[in-house]
């Protein structure tokens, strides 16, 4: 009887230290589903996240995981709009997510152009239809 009630406490122990040792080395979600700059819109589709309200173009990212202050790498596909369809751009994208979480960053290059858009959460506020791609 004594070993079992000095088990039961060890393990309970290990369990629980163990728990908050795995904790402090995952990454967060995005605290927000919808990001947003203007009618620049970041949001979840299947897999990852689309950036809307481009110029006759968009940009799909894979799921975003970090932690308020942290930063991220990872390769995007930009597609631009030709007269017939999308075609497909490879890109980097750069990102930062503020120390208090309401801010993110995103950078990415096309063709050259250096692109930094600013998000908040929340859906876009505005609608651009200062393009036309059809």
């Amino acid at each position: 009887m004594r070993s079992f009630l000095l088990r039961k406490p060890l393990s309970v122990l290990l369990i629980t230290a163990l728990a908050g040792l795995t904790g402090c080395h995952t990454k967060d979600p995005l605290p927000a589903d919808t990001w947003s700059e203007d009618c620049v819109q970041l949001s979840p589709v299947q897999g990852g996240y689309k950036l809307s309200g481009l110029c006759c173009a968009y940009l799909n990212l894979p799921v975003l995981n970090l932690s308020k202050g942290g930063t991220f790498t990872v390769n995007g596909t930009y597609f631009t709009f030709t007269g017939a369809g999308f075609a497909p751009i490879a890109t980097v994208v750069d990102g930062k997510l503020s120390d208090n979480g309401k801010q993110l960053t995103i950078a990415y290059t096309v063709n050259q152009i250096a692109e930094t858009h600013v998000l908040k959460p929340g859906v876009a506020t505005a609608t651009c239809d200062y393009c036309k791609c059809d």
